[in-house]
Order: C-alpha cells, then sequence, then structure tokens
C-alpha cells in the first residue's frame, strides 16, 4: 500500500491487501472491516484496510491472523 487512495471498491480492496473479495465481505459482514455504501457501491475507506493489517483478524477464516515479521 504505497500510494493510499481515500476509498476502494471491494474488488480493489482486496486486491490490495491479498484477499479475495469473498473475504472481504465476510470482514464487512462481521464488523472487522468497516465500509460505507454510496449509492450501489460498498466502499472501504483505505484507512480501514490500514487498521485490519496492523490490528489483524483472529477466527473464520483460519487464514487471517496476526503474523509474527
Amino acid at each position: 500500500m504505497q500510494n493510499l487512495r481515500i476509498a476502494y471498491g471491494r474488488k480493489q480492496a482486496a486486491a490490495e491487501i491479498g484477499l479475495s473479495p469473498r473475504t472481504v465481505d465476510y470482514l464487512i459482514k462481521r464488523g472487522d472491516l468497516k465500509a460505507r455504501k454510496i449509492g450501489k457501491r460498498v466502499l472501504i475507506p483505505g484507512s480501514e484496510l490500514v487498521k485490519l493489517l496492523e490490528k489483524g483478524i483472529r477466527g473464520n477464516p483460519s487464514t487471517i491472523h496476526p503474523v509474527e515479521v
């Protein structure tokens, strides 16, 4: 995420953080990723993607969790 955009569509957000659009939908539904609906579009603020990556997530799907670097 070198050039952070103000907002991303679901597919763009998924590609930006290396997840599937389905996983992004799951995270939104679960409340782990905040999104805004504007008209018919679902937009995810870039700042929310950063927060998601900083805090990490535990739970289903099990592949999403903090990683020791």
